[in-house]
């Protein structure tokens, strides 16, 4: 797997960190079968990211496999590309009650989904502005319903409250 990622590693990083501007997501820590997903989606054209492509398609599905094991078993570095943090308390409660069906209550994604926490705010706020804006073809139509909505105060608050890696649900009332 470390060796499939080095050719990525001069945009993700070498620790798989992602650029903490937001420009490229951090991989490090990702649910494998998400970033298997990614790769075959790309390397069969279903995801359009001209930079990505000729990268997927020279993958084998070994290779797909092993490189997402392996960026799956990385630590997710943290405290780089977090947000302002002056909404958190509003990023959790949006988050839990719109995000974590789906995501996972910390975040921590499942059946397919992401996982969300911890990655860099800018990348967040970037997808889900592009999902609320209709200008990313690969969302998930039910997320598209939910973040459609989503004023993009919320959606900031949500993306801050994710770059920061603490990813607890909001306690009960």
């Amino acid at each position: 797997g470390a060796l499939v990622f080095a050719s990525c590693a001069s945009c993700h990083m070498r620790d798989g960190g992602g650029r903490p501007d937001g420009s490229v997501p951090r991989l490090a820590g990702q649910r494998p079968d998400v970033l298997e997903a990614r790769l075959l989606a790309l390397a069969a054209g279903a995801v359009d990211l001209p930079v990505m492509t000729p990268f997927a398609r020279s993958l084998g599905a070994d290779e797909v496999r092993e490189v997402a094991a392996w960026l799956a078993g990385l630590p997710a570095p943290l405290e780089i590309g977090v947000g302002l943090g002056d909404e958190l308390k509003r990023g959790r409660i949006v988050f839990a009650e719109r995000c974590a069906t789906c995501h996972g209550a910390g975040g921590e994604g499942a059946a397919g989904a992401p996982r969300v926490c911890g990655q860099h705010a800018g990348y967040v706020l970037r997808r889900l502005d592009g999902i609320a804006l209709s200008s990313r073809a690969d969302a998930n139509p039910a997320m598209a319903a939910i973040v459609a909505p989503m004023e993009p105060g919320l959606r900031a608050a949500v993306a801050d409250y994710l770059s920061r890696g603490d990813c607890r649900p909001p306690e009960a009332p």
